[in-house]
């Protein structure tokens, strides 16, 4: 009888409110452990109270509130929630003309879509509202495993018109004004924002947030390189070796017995590998690597960068390495954490047009007492926005000093 009353009901639902459903119920059952940091009661709770408001809300508060809900899960749960600009998504969205990046100084522009003038501009406001006050509505739309993710992810989800409309800071999804500050000096621009492919082209790439076109000095090679998976080269002459390793993909063993063929000089002294523009990719192709840079830190020193980026399987890297080869880490704490749940599966919400991913693996590969959110450097660098618009690279050059021993 009970079964019937809940068929019944379900058969009764909006098509908003059957997404919210749905949504509840994949989080729920894709999920390995969906209430390790969240109450059960408190996400019934929301399901109901949603599913409740849902055919009042309009499209994009309903987006919100979609994002809202799958963000619930917290740390750890970078690969679980709706993302701006989904490629699968049915529904278009679009994006405000600028790419924007949180150094350690401020949000400031690094990219733009058919212009120059607003580069290297710090963004103040949006529609009168503080930055402040903006990210701390979008924080909770984010899916992450640590503070870094949710600094690497927010800046996408306030550069979102759908997004800005339904928290209600901006009156639609049309032209916003945004406020600038450049050199000291404020200014405001009325953005007019571009669908989800114009911004792609625009810019030009999507998988790093960190672009060249706003570098006045010299390109780094961290910068210049990023679309390479990896690629290697010998820094102050030949002590060190230098891996950029940007993407978990293909076949690493031609690296690994590259690097077994450079450590038999007796110059070599150290090995860096860069890992700050690597979001992950396949698990199963970067054991090769790991062993050879085993091997490698017995007799040299292993210096590891890493960023904000360092997530899902770069993060599983860095944590198997972290556990046989005894690295240095630089840079700033990693996207994901040592343990994390990841390979995400998607699903759509037709009503809403909306794509849904949910992780379905619990990548264990740290200790299972190993309650970090993120893996932390030896040695913090932050990346200040003077520093990247001249072209420096301070993380870069403080493990030059690290592997030497300075």
């Amino acid at each position: 009888m009970i079964a019937a009353l809940v068929a019944a009901a379900a058969l009764a639902l909006s098509p908003q409110a059957a997404d919210v459903q749905l949504a509840a119920q994949h989080l729920r059952d894709d999920h390995p452990n969906l209430f390790r940091n969240l109450a059960r009661a408190d996400f019934d709770a929301a399901v109901a109270d949603l599913t409740a408001r849902a055919d009042s809300l309009n499209e994009d508060e309903l987006l919100v509130e979609l994002m809202r809900l799958a963000a619930l899960p917290g740390p750890r749960n970078g690969h679980t929630g709706i993302f701006p600009m989904d490629p699968g998504d049915r529904r278009p969205q679009h994006a405000y003309p600028i790419q924007l990046y949180a150094f350690s100084d401020g949000v400031y522009i690094v990219g733009q879509v058919g212009g120059r003038n607003l580069l290297r501009a710090r963004l103040v406001a949006i529609n009168g509202h503080p930055l402040d006050d903006v990210l701390a509505a979008v924080r909770p739309l984010v899916p992450h495993d640590n503070e870094s993710t949710l600094e690497l992810l927010a800046p996408g989800y306030l550069n979102t018109p759908e997004v800005l409309h339904g928290l209600h800071l901006v009156p639609d999804v049309g032209p916003a004004r945004f406020s600038f500050e450049r050199n000291g000096a404020p200014f405001d621009a009325e953005l007019t924002p571009v669908t989800a492919g114009a911004f792609a082209r625009g810019i030009g790439d999507l998988a790093h947030p960190l672009l060249p076109q706003a570098i006045t000095g010299r390109v780094p090679a961290y910068i210049k390189r990023r679309n390479t998976a990896l690629w290697a080269t010998k820094l102050a002459s030949g002590r060190i070796y230098y891996l950029g390793y940007n993407e978990v993909t293909g076949n690493t063993y031609p690296a690994a017995q590259r690097l077994l063929k450079a450590a038999r000089t007796r110059k070599l002294r150290a090995v860096i590998v860069d890992m700050r523009n690597n979001g992950g990719g396949n698990n199963l192709t970067y054991h090769p690597l790991v062993n050879a840079i085993q091997r490698v830190g017995k007799t040299k020193r292993v210096v590891v960068l890493i960023s904000r980026v360092t997530f899902s399987a770069a993060e599983n890297f860095i944590t198997e390495l972290e556990l046989v080869g005894k690295p240095v880490f630089v840079g700033e704490p990693s996207g994901g954490s040592p343990n994390l749940y990841g390979d995400s599966v998607p699903t759509l919400l037709p009503a809403t047009g909306l794509v849904l991913h949910v992780a379905h693996i619990y990548w264990e590969l740290s200790s299972p007492d190993d309650e970090r959110l993120a893996t932390e450097p030896r040695v913090p660098v932050p990346l200040s926005s003077g520093s990247f618009f001249a072209g420096r690279d301070p993380v870069l050059a403080a493990a030059r000093s690290v592997a030497l021993g300075r």
